[in-house]
């Protein structure tokens, strides 16, 4: 008699300890869910690209570039970093919106041969434009930077340009 009585225990345990399982197992799918929707990526939409016309290469001679500095530095990782900072300045009659530069760095005293060539948005979509007659501050960050390097300033050219 004994055993009919535990039979029927187990049998009345086994469905709690099967909701039990089944409650777990559906809290453990619900906070995934839940995370998964919070962890959620948003991609920009691409940049429009720069035009380079006629009419923005003829703005290029009223932009200047002035006070070029570089300098090195490292993270935490101890990754080198070479920054270049300098100032725009728009001597122009037109507001520059957006602006890529390119950097080039020869490595031979005649500047013939490129050690490295990097082009970079100094003025985005998101940055504030530059009106006629006004400058900005700007820098580069290179995370590679020439060995052979001739020690000279880099050539710094514009080489996208939105004008308003």
């Amino acid at each position: 008699m004994i055993d009919t009585q535990n039979s029927r225990e187990a049998k009345r345990q086994f469905p709690l300890a099967f909701l039990a399982g089944l409650a777990i197992v559906f809290a453990v799918v619900g906070i995934i869910a839940l995370m998964s929707k919070s962890v959620h990526v948003v991609t920009p939409p691409p940049a429009t690209p720069m035009a380079f016309g006629a009419a923005e290469q003829a703005y290029t001679v009223h932009i200047h570039y002035s006070g070029i500095q570089l300098a090195k530095s490292s993270n935490l990782l101890n990754q080198q970093f070479t920054y270049i900072a300098g100032t725009i300045s728009n001597e122009g009659d037109r507001t520059i919106m957006r602006l890529a530069t390119t950097v080039t760095f020869y490595s031979d005293e005649k500047n013939t041969q490129v050690a490295l060539r990097d082009t970079e948005t100094v003025i985005g979509e998101k940055d504030d434009p530059v009106p006629a007659g006004q400058h900005k501050d700007f820098q580069i960050t290179l995370d590679q930077f020439p060995q052979a390097w001739n020690q000279q300033a880099p050539s710094i050219s514009t080489t996208g340009l939105v004008l308003k």
